[in-house]
């Protein structure tokens, strides 16, 4: 549903292509040399479109959990319509995930100043989205890259952003956080879990929960061994 590579729609009234590439590789006016030879290769240079998710006016609640852990994992950008959408760039506000707003010209977009927000008129070309998404997301990750991690009782912080954790989730999210990019062993963890007494899946299910909610935030727990996680900024 959603890529590193292409602009996705998600429910989306608008189609935002990219134009297609030569799929020879050549340019269309290069002749080929008297020997019979290709002609050489013209040599573009173009900046992939980042994961982007277009939002529909509906998503259950599993689903859009799901589509905020992939644009907090992947330098995301979220793709919204004004006034539609208000209530839900909240939420993409506290995780710090940047938002491209569209509206129809005649509302107008209200005045807004902040540095992960762009707004563009529904008539906006694809190279204004384009650029957009790029700007975006490049901000996104710069903020991300100089915030500090701090946990407090209920909730991880990585600069602005924040995630809330269930108030049993503690002991997990403070080990990894302590051992930030550091590997931990899995015994380690499991006495961390909420499933110390139950077997050894129950650890990984913890992690990968864990993990899901701490992507939307541009973090990841990845293996660093067969017996062993840690916790670091997502490289996507």
């Amino acid at each position: 549903m959603v890529t590193t590579t292409a602009v996705d729609m998600q429910q989306s009234e608008r189609s935002n292509d990219l134009p297609d590439e030569p799929s020879n590789g050549y340019s269309d006016d290069a002749s080929a040399s008297e020997d019979g030879d290709p002609p050489d290769p013209v040599h573009r240079h173009v900046d992939m479109a980042p994961c982007s998710v277009w939002f529909g006016p509906v998503a259950s609640p599993s689903v859009e959990r799901d589509l905020l852990a992939q644009l907090g994992s992947r330098r995301g950008v979220a793709v919204l319509q004004w006034p539609r959408d208000v209530d839900r760039a909240t939420r993409l506000t506290e995780l710090g995930i940047p938002c491209l707003w569209f509206f129809r010209c005649p509302d107008g977009p209200p005045f807004v100043v902040d540095e992960l927000q762009e707004w563009l008129p529904s008539t906006a070309s694809d190279q204004e989205v384009h650029e957009s998404l790029l700007r975006l997301s490049e901000r996104a990750a710069i903020q991300r890259s100089m915030a500090h991690l701090e946990l407090d009782e209920d909730c991880l912080h990585l600069g602005p952003s924040m995630i809330e954790l269930a108030p049993d989730d503690h002991d997990l999210p403070a080990l990894v956080l302590e051992h930030f990019e550091q590997s931990v062993d899995d015994r380690v963890l499991a006495h961390a879990s909420k499933h110390v007494e139950q077997r050894e899946a129950s650890l990984f299910g913890d992690l990968f929960r864990l993990d899901r909610s701490l992507n939307q935030i541009g973090l990841e727990i990845i293996p660093a061994s067969k017996r062993a996680h840690l916790l670091r900024r997502c490289r996507s």
